[in-house]
């Protein structure tokens, strides 16, 4: 009696002619028949998962990781159709393959194919029937999806200031539906993307996610017709790139009560679009234009970095200006300049020093190729790791790989290390605090002024409320 595994997979939890059970019993039965064990350790079922490929599949890496072991636990895997296996035939010709040659088999039982050489282009003819089926039901899940979404039907998540009622139909949500109001009478009233967002977050309301409010939310919501009464639904998924006027998207009128008036709706979208349409095109700063102390500077509040902008001559804080962090932080570039130095000279006056090793004066080519093939193994060896702990891999093959793998990552590093001794050794280099504020003072140019206080701050922070404070922190 030979002993035998199964593997069962449904997509969905309506294909009732496929559902678990259905599937285990029928090949239970088979196994009965055929004089064939099934192994209650070696029944692998995956529920609700596609089987367009098998990295989203994890009891099916486990049956192929179990099916390594030596000696083998089971001769052959009987599924319910070669459908269940897999609907790419890239993978089901590769894991077959590999089955085959630890000498189990994959078996069908509701599609009788014989051992000849003629039931190989059958099976081979089946297995491209599922994969044109696969992607020929994605296809129609779209147009019924889309021929839905022409006649009202709700395909998403309700947005806020909704809920969805059991009969799928929206409801509004009164704790959610004021603020709704209230952000499109801000943005009426003037008020920024990042003002509103900011004023929620304040006032402890979250989104559905329970997350805090930030810009983009504040914009998907003045662009959502749904708070007017309609629905919208765009097939290419181009709604959540915030790309709110796509040629395939689809509005139409909801049954669903409105939250705002349509006149109020358009007037708000009319003045985002009117806005938007005479905005400058973001300009990211040339190195002209950046200052040198880009990337240094972090919020007390919230350790955001402090962004500079050409336009204000001055520094805010990176989250305040997405309207998640409660307090502004903005200093001009002077003011900062000038508190930098000051704590620079309390700092001074203990004659405090700095010690910064240099680079090597001699860059080794041959070192660098070491180091980057040494960090190849490693990421190779990681990734046999990862194989053996979901199963696909056994121990002993994950153990050989290993061993193998790090055998040669020794010896490059002790090659490297060899090329390391040789090169000439780096110099430590003394510098005073009074020399780093001279050299802010100095001419030198914006990159060079940067570098030297990259590798002597590890972070200043500049809390603004309630007084002024700034703390620098040396590597």
């Amino acid at each position: 009696m030979k002993n035998a595994a199964c593997y069962i997979r449904v997509s969905t939890d309506d294909q009732l002619e496929y559902s678990p059970d259905a599937q285990l019993r029928e090949i239970r039965k088979y196994a009965a028949s055929h004089d064939l064990f099934l192994d209650p350790n070696h029944i692998y079922m995956d529920e609700g998962i596609s089987g367009r490929n098998t990295a989203k599949r994890p009891e099916f890496n486990h049956m192929i990781g179990a099916a390594k072991i030596k000696p083998r636990p089971f001769d052959v895997i009987l599924l319910w159709k070669f459908s269940r296996f897999a609907r790419n035939r890239e993978d089901a010709v590769v894991y077959k393959s590999m089955l085959r040659k630890l000498g189990i088999e994959v078996v069908s039982i509701s599609e009788n194919i014989g051992d000849d050489k003629m039931s190989i282009l059958i099976e081979a003819m089946i297995e491209a029937m599922d994969e044109y089926y696969s992607i020929n039901l994605g296809e129609e899940v779209i147009r019924g999806m889309t021929q839905k979404a022409l006649t009202g039907g709700i395909q998403a998540i309700p947005s806020f200031g909704y809920d969805k009622l059991p009969n799928q139909t929206y409801t509004i949500n009164q704790q959610e539906a004021p603020y709704v109001r209230m952000v499109f009478n801000m943005y009426l009233s003037g008020s920024s993307l990042f003002a509103i967002a900011r004023h929620l977050n304040n006032l402890g309301i979250r989104t559905k996610r329970g997350n805090l409010f930030e810009n983009r939310q504040i914009e998907y919501m003045i662009n959502n017709p749904v708070y007017k009464g309609y629905l919208r639904w765009t097939p290419k998924k181009t709604v959540s790139r915030r790309i709110y006027d796509s040629p395939d998207t689809i509005i139409v009128k909801g049954e669903h009560e409105p939250i705002i008036s349509e006149e109020l709706w358009q007037k708000v979208n009319d003045k985002y679009h009117t806005s938007k349409a005479t905005r400058k095109p973001h300009d990211r700063p040339t190195e002209s234009k950046k200052h040198y102390l880009c990337g240094l500077v972090r919020c007390a509040n919230c350790d955001s970095t402090l962004v500079y902008s050409n336009i204000h001559k001055g520094f805010q804080c990176h989250s305040y200006g997405h309207g998640k962090c409660s307090y502004s932080c903005f200093i001009t570039a002077s003011k900062l300049e000038t508190m930098i130095l000051d704590e620079l000279d309390c700092m001074a006056q203990n004659d405090q020093y700095l010690y910064i090793k240099n680079e090597k004066k001699q860059s080794s080519v041959e070192s660098a190729v070491i180091k980057q093939e040494i960090n190849k193994l490693e990421s190779i060896l990681q990734k046999a790791k990862e194989a053996y702990l979901v199963g696909i891999d056994t121990l002993e093959e994950y153990g050989q790989n290993k061993t193998k793998l790090q055998t040669q990552i020794n010896s490059l590093q002790a090659t490297l290390k060899k090329e390391m001794a040789q090169a000439e050794p780096a110099p430590v280099t003394t510098i005073k605090i009074a020399d780093i504020k001279d050299m802010i003072q100095s001419q030198a140019d914006l990159p060079t002024k940067n570098k030297l206080l990259s590798g002597v701050f590890e972070k200043i922070t500049y809390r603004k409320k309630p007084h002024d404070e700034l703390s620098i922190f040396l590597k």
